[in-house]
């Protein structure tokens, strides 16, 4: 007992000093002064969990405390000795000491589970998530403020604490959204308006009143450290529920708890305000109830043959928070509600009524509050769900393989869901049926909305509240050994890691593009002046790649749900092969941009170069997939993409549109200084001008300019793409 409050002592010792102290060290405002003062906390969590664990303390485990001795100094002084450049290094650097502290703690805590679940898991389980989470939180929130609508539900929040009420007008007078954000904050399109000049937002009040505390006491670190909490105990929730439906895969779900915990897209989250998170929670929580209803005690595992009291008053909580964080999670409630209606032997009209007359008066708040019972800002709510089968099915493939938003591009380990699927097909257990029950509804309502794959969130936000249960649906195939699985787990895995990693250091890459793209294929094809995003599957802008990706993923990874163990050669060797055939994809993928010849260019690409101009509309616009994109060359511009050649002669196309009042509006294109065609753009509105075939330089860059002198600034033409077709004539 003394040495445990040794320790804590110590703790907060250190933290308070070098909190303090970082400020006449490193300066005012320095990015790592509240990750610094977190990291004795965590090394002291660690500390005791190695401890629980029987694990020494020391080796790997031992590094993030032995980085605190001997790397703050040079953290410190990085400014003064002139390396302020490398802060993403240093952060990469303490992360990679969290990740060997981790690591090693794993191995003991799969062994304390046993070979069989338990409704109990060990806490360590929630422990561990959450330690990790509370370190990447200081640097997630310095490097990126809150955006989307985040600011919005913290500013709820601090009104409930403030003035009790959900009116912001005194909040936006006063400007207390500068406490959450740098920016100007403005009402949202969409928030009511009261009789004496009340302003309402158009959010949820129930995650602002649970976050009410939080952000009194701390701010948004406060609400931040609240979210983390939360998402620690959906990752131990995964673990319950594996043990509810398939108790016999303990390596199985360990390994999923591992992928939830410790892998995009739950780390992002984790420390961000979005309602998906505790919703999600929500969902998990009922779930378990829910199969518990109907069943023995062995199948329970509990000593009692069903749920108890306080287990109906959680399940019926449950199911009417859902619909209070967002309406649209009603679609999670009703189908856990129709199973616990099928089910359960005592009290289900009880709960029936409880769950309807909470959404009868949740109808009647939103229709006092915004004038519809479901809250509906016009006719497209409901006229997106009426859209045709080629849309649904096109928006599913987004949610999980869309290179912006998807969730298989931001945590390639997730894609081990395509064998997952094939092999709970073959099982056909009950659970599996109510997986396919509760997770389809949710996954149709968002699937056709396009444009909310333009959203202000990070991937695979609208879908989120499903994430534990498809990583329960992972639980069967993991449990697998063969070597074809581990080859394939050990690659995805690695490239997860190393995303994962990216995502942690620069927390404003996993907010995507709103046009489609990806910070990292920009990046690449920025760097290689080559079109790496056409070879990568984009829902917003579907091409070729879209399907071929979906396509071969599924002939690829389905077969793996009947792969066999196979000798234990094979299986010592496949964690080293699949990283290696991860490696070579990439390169294979980068050769091919370098090398295929071009066919499509669009416009707006970071890839191409341009000189003077704008991207039109702008990239973060509201609901950009559905606007014409394109961009606006003004006179004078310079538009250049270098073709890779497929032929001796080329065919071009160009669309684009003209805009501006004056005439005459010249656009001139040109291979190099080679001039192809040059004309006089006649009408306003769009139009399309092919030239050629003519032969093309090898080598050459395509270039458009707008020649003619600018006398007006609203001049200018906007180019949205160029088609261009080979041949060997």
């Amino acid at each position: 007992m003394r040495r445990a409050a040794v320790r804590w002592v110590w703790a907060a010792a250190a933290s308070l000093g070098l909190w303090s102290a970082w400020p006449h060290l490193a300066g005012d405002g320095d990015a790592f002064r509240a990750t610094m003062a977190v990291v004795p906390w965590v090394a002291l969590g660690l500390e005791r969990i190695r401890a629980s664990l029987g694990v020494a303390s020391t080796g790997p485990s031992s590094a993030l405390a032995w980085t605190v001795f001997t790397l703050v100094p040079g953290i410190a002084l990085r400014h003064r000795l002139g390396v302020g450049m490398l802060d993403p290094l240093v952060a990469l650097g303490l992360l990679c000491a969290l990740g060997l502290a981790v690591g090693q703690v794993l191995p003991p805590l799969r062994r304390r589970l046993g070979r069989r679940l338990t409704p109990r898991p060990p806490w360590q389980c929630f422990a561990l998530p959450l330690i990790v989470y509370v370190a990447v939180l200081p640097w997630a929130l310095e490097q990126r403020p809150a955006d989307g609508d985040e600011p919005y539900y913290l500013l709820v929040a601090h009104s409930l604490g403030e003035d009790l009420d959900l009116d912001l007008a005194d909040e936006y007078a006063d400007r207390s959204w500068a406490r959450f954000v740098p920016r100007p904050l403005e009402p949202q399109p969409g928030d009511p308006e009261g009789p004496n000049g009340e302003i309402y937002s158009r959010h949820s009040f129930f995650l602002p009143l649970l976050l009410t505390p939080a952000v009194a006491l701390g701010g948004r670190a406060g609400a931040a450290l609240w979210m983390a909490i939360c998402a620690a105990a959906l990752a131990w929730m995964l673990l319950r529920l594996a043990s509810r439906c398939c108790p016999d895969h303990p390596n199985g779900a360990f390994t999923a708890w591992a992928m939830l915990a410790f892998a995009s897209p739950l780390v992002v989250y984790s420390h961000q305000i979005w309602v998906e998170l505790p919703a999600a929670l929500a969902a998990a929580w009922a779930l378990d109830v829910l199969w518990t209803m109907g069943r023995s005690r062995h199948e329970v595992g509990q000593g009692a043959a069903g749920p108890t009291t306080p287990d109906w008053a959680i399940f019926a909580a449950c199911l009417v928070v859902l619909p209070l964080f967002k309406l649209r999670f009603v679609l999670v409630a009703a189908p856990m509600l129709a199973l616990a209606l099928l089910r359960a032997r005592q009290r289900r009209w009880a709960l029936a009524g409880t769950v309807l007359a909470a959404l009868a008066g949740l109808g009647a708040w939103n229709a006092a509050r915004f004038g519809n019972p479901l809250k509906m800002h016009g006719r497209g709510d409901v006229e997106s769900l009426l859209a045709p089968p080629l849309d649904y099915l096109r928006g599913v493939g987004g949610l999980f393989w869309d290179i912006a938003f998807g969730l298989f591009p931001a945590a390639p380990v997730w894609a081990l869901l395509v064998p997952a699927v094939v092999l709970l097909v073959r099982l056909g257990d009950r659970w599996t049926r109510d997986l396919a029950w509760i997770v389809v509804p949710s996954l149709l309502a968002v699937a056709p909305r396009l444009e909310w794959y333009g959203g202000w969130s990070p991937p695979f936000r609208y879908a989120m509240v499903v994430l534990p249960l498809l990583a329960l649906a992972l639980v069967p195939l993991l449990d697998r050994r063969g070597p074809a699985l581990r080859a394939a787990l050990a690659g995805l895995g690695a490239l997860t890691l190393a995303l994962m990693a990216l995502w942690v250091v620069v927390p404003g890459a996993t907010y995507d593009l709103a046009d489609g793209g990806s910070h990292v294929a920009h990046r690449v094809g920025e760097r290689l002046d080559a079109d790496v995003a056409r070879l990568l599957p984009s829902t917003v802008r579907p091409r070729p790649a879209t399907w071929w990706w979906i396509a071969g993923s599924v002939v690829v990874l389905a077969p793996l749900a009947f792969a066999r163990r196979g000798r234990a050669r094979l299986r010592r060797m496949a964690p080293a092969l699949g990283p290696a055939v991860a490696v070579a994809l990439i390169a294979g993928l980068v050769c091919l941009a370098l090398s295929l010849p071009t066919r499509r260019i669009e416009a707006e690409d970071v890839w191409t170069k341009k000189t003077r101009g704008e991207l039109v509309p702008d990239r973060w616009t509201l609901q950009r997939p559905l606007h014409r994109a394109g961009w606006l060359l003004p006179s004078g511009g310079v538009w250049r993409a270098r073709l890779v050649p497929g032929g001796d002669t080329v065919r071009l196309r160009v669309v684009a549109a003209r805009r501006g009042f004056l005439r005459p509006d010249l656009l001139e294109i040109r291979a190099d200084d080679r001039v192809l065609d040059r004309w006089t753009v006649p009408v306003d509105g769009w139009f399309e001008r092919e030239i050629g075939p003519v032969e093309w330089p090898a080598g050459a860059s395509l270039v458009l300019t707008a020649p003619q002198p600018a006398r007006r600034a609203t001049v200018g033409l906007l180019i949205d793409r160029v088609e261009v077709t080979w041949s060997d004539e």
